[in-house]
């Protein structure tokens, strides 16, 4: 007689299942086991790779600030000489437009002068040299002239040709040369 061929597949399962030795159902258990262990650990290293990673930005960061400290310094310096630059032509105009006009060339110089010291000659040359003889009462005057004729920023070069240190009235031949 033929063999009579089952079309139930869940009762042939079954009986398949029953054939089986016992290891061959933890076979089918270790693979998601093996899974879910490695799952576990991924999680439990998260925390430490993700700390690691803000790590590693906040270093590129930094160094991103670093550079633009440098760049910011720079800037600065940049802005600063600009601004001198522009102090200085601003100054040079003056003196262009002053050299054409020794009155303003004289009260920039008395401005400068010891309160009880006088000018008595005043001569422009054409090379922005200026001559000029002053009156002085004390010697500690001319410390007073000299500084206050160097900060002034007006001129490049001071000359006295002779200084007395007695205490006496003195007279003084000056040479400048306007910047």
């Amino acid at each position: 007689m033929k063999e009579r061929k089952q079309f139930n597949f869940a009762q042939r399962w079954k009986i398949a299942q029953q054939n089986l030795s016992p290891l061959a159902g933890s076979k089918r258990l270790g693979g998601p086991l093996l899974v879910c262990l490695g799952l576990v650990v991924v999680l439990a290293l998260t925390p430490w790779l993700w700390q690691y990673k803000l790590d590693y930005q906040l270093k590129q960061l930094e160094r991103y600030i670093a550079d633009y400290q440098d760049v910011a310094a720079l800037d600065l310096q940049v802005t600063e000489l600009q601004a001198q630059r522009a102090k200085m032509n601003t100054f040079r105009q003056i003196m262009i437009e002053k050299k054409k006009d020794p009155q303003a060339i004289i009260a920039a110089i008395t401005k400068h002068l010891p309160s009880a010291s006088r000018m008595l000659s005043f001569a422009l040359e054409d090379d922005n040299s200026i001559q000029i003889t002053v009156i002085l009462n004390e010697p500690s005057d001319i410390t007073q002239l000299w500084g206050g004729l160097s900060n002034s920023d007006l001129f490049m070069e001071l000359d006295i040709s002779s200084v007395s240190m007695l205490e006496e009235q003195q007279i003084l031949d000056l040479t400048l040369k306007l910047k």
